[in-house]
């Protein structure tokens, strides 16, 4: 089962993840066989399609996510094949799928655009795959024109730890309930937070850490955590 994830704090509810609380998470021995993410809200940028010059571009809505969204999903590719760990690498060859609206509506629903380099913001970049006709990803009735990796978002976002712009989806175990994975998960991002801390040793700070807790929605129709 597909569970999003929600951070719950004293002020309120916290949706959104820095990549440093995600890389930690991610690692942790936890009732999740995977976690992905992926940027909340939309993002809009500038995409020139093969044929077209700087000045025809348009504009599209691109979907930053984790080289594992799709496997965490469950989805694979209609051509082509989906986002991987390795396309999420920094260094790693820019490489994008795209939606099967933008494939019929821009690509002319040719399968032959599964290889060709379009252009997102000015750089070059490989479409590698097409998803199926009705696949919208982790928010339903709502298909991006796109998802590339977010090894492509900005580089300063990464080096900030209090900025907090992921939304994380996690697959349970076989076997395992979403209560034991809250617990777990709960426990382990109080960690993460004790050791951001620890210069810190009073005891409110503390206090304040042992009240946040995470909660998991059920992800199996579609997740929109507003």
């Amino acid at each position: 089962a597909n569970v999003g994830m929600r951070l719950l704090y004293r002020m309120g509810a916290w949706t959104l993840f820095s990549t440093d609380v995600y890389e930690y998470l991610k690692a942790r021995p936890l009732p999740t066989e995977a976690i992905a993410a992926v940027e909340s809200g939309d993002f809009r940028g500038p995409v020139r399609l093969p044929g077209e010059s700087a000045a025809t571009s348009g504009i599209a809505d691109i979907k930053f996510v984790s080289g594992n969204y799709f496997q965490v999903l469950g989805a694979a590719a209609a051509a082509g094949r989906a986002l991987q760990e390795d396309d999420d690498r920094p260094g790693a060859p820019r490489n994008a799928v795209v939606s099967d609206p933008f494939w019929r509506t821009h690509l002319h629903a040719d399968p032959a655009a599964v290889g060709q380099t379009i252009a997102i913001d000015g750089q070059p970049t490989t479409i590698v795959g097409i998803m199926p006709r009705g696949f919208f990803g982790e928010r339903v009735r709502h298909a991006p024109d796109m998802w590339v990796p977010l090894t492509l978002r900005d580089a300063a976002i990464f080096e900030r730890q209090d900025y907090y712009w992921l939304t994380l989806i996690g697959r349970l175990r076989p076997g395992e309930s979403p209560q034991h994975a809250e617990v777990a998960t709960t426990d382990a991002l109080r960690n993460y937070l004790v050791q951001q801390t620890a210069s810190d040793p009073r005891s409110d700070v503390r206090a304040r850490i042992q009240r946040v807790r995470l909660e998991f929605a059920d992800g199996s129709r579609g997740i929109s955590l507003s």
